[in-house]
């Protein structure tokens, strides 16, 4: 599983979007007529200060290297939070299951890593249902 693009995925599943061209430059105060060379050379040599998506707020960019679902409980539950809306998530010992309410709708996720920490297997099982694709 690759990380930096789960955690993507679980970015657009949380209502964030990804920034366009225009909007990067602009965060990045490149303006002018040789301001899209300079993105691109700087995209090139400083990829992780490159802001990807945005919510409702254009003032709080998200970049990769600062998203946080794999590791922080404070960003992954509030993940949790969201899918528990729609379906149910239980969370016991070393395992996560994913139910769904409507009976039938997709098989439960079941994840289980003995001896494994507790958040790698909550976030593979909210990177499953993502994967999905449900409505919400």
């Amino acid at each position: 599983m690759d990380i930096q693009e789960s955690n993507r995925k679980i970015a657009l599943f949380m209502g964030y979007r990804k920034m366009t061209t225009d909007e990067q430059m602009k965060w990045l105060g490149m303006s002018g007529e040789h301001s899209l060379n300079r993105f691109k050379e700087f995209c090139l040599n400083h990829p992780e200060n490159v802001p990807l998506f945005i919510k409702d707020d254009p003032t709080t960019p998200l970049y990769d290297d600062f998203i946080s679902y794999h590791n922080s409980w404070d960003w992954l539950m509030l993940v949790v939070e969201k899918i528990n809306k729609r379906d149910w998530v239980t969370i016991y010992c070393d395992e996560c299951k994913i139910h769904a309410l409507n009976s039938g709708e997709f098989e439960d996720i079941v994840v289980i890593k003995e001896g494994g920490k507790l958040i790698e297997t909550v976030y593979e099982a909210v990177v499953k249902y993502i994967e999905l694709g449900l409505k919400f």
